[in-house]
């Protein structure tokens, strides 16, 4: 279902007209969102506490990213096939895209707080098997290779102080 648009209807089935008749009905817009928020925090709530998908996501966090895909399986017992449809029911993605989302936040996030050009240092090179996989993967969240990046950051502080 995801990057489609579907009616309510095929979602969540008689409820929705339901809803839609609540909404309808309702008079003043503030008052229709309070509807639609109340139906979906119930809804969130129903949604039963998953432990092995909240363990492996703490897993991917505590771990900087870093922990494999067959070591979540040997910690679970789950199969990686299982892991991935689990993933992709609570959080539409697989869990290796989440590691490196984490991995590349945790580098990110050290660029940001420093103001040194540390593209360069070798420090979070450990995330990465090589630096094509850094640079491959630095592109795909930013768009741009590293030196294009540091560029930009450059030409854009250039521009700040001469304002």
């Amino acid at each position: 279902m995801k990057n489609k648009i579907c009616l309510l209807n095929d979602i969540l089935g008689s409820i929705s007209k339901q809803l839609e008749e609540q909404i309808a009905n309702t008079g003043p817009v503030e008052r229709k969102i309070f509807l639609l928020q109340r139906f979906l925090l119930k809804q969130f709530s129903l949604h039963k506490e998953d432990s092995i998908f909240e363990y492996c996501v703490k897993k991917i966090q505590s771990s900087n990213g870093k922990i494999t895909i067959k070591e979540l399986e040997k910690k679970t017992g789950y199969s990686s096939r299982w892991l991935n449809m689990k993933f992709a029911d609570n959080l539409g993605t697989a869990p290796k895209n989440l590691s490196s989302i984490v991995r590349f936040k945790q580098y990110y996030q050290a660029l940001t707080d420093d103001n040194e050009n540390r593209f360069m240092k070798n420090d979070f090179y450990e995330y990465y098997y090589d630096q094509s996989h850094f640079i491959k993967t630095f592109k795909r969240y930013t768009g741009l290779s590293p030196a294009r990046f540091e560029d930009r950051i450059n030409d854009f502080g250039k521009k700040f102080y001469e304002v």
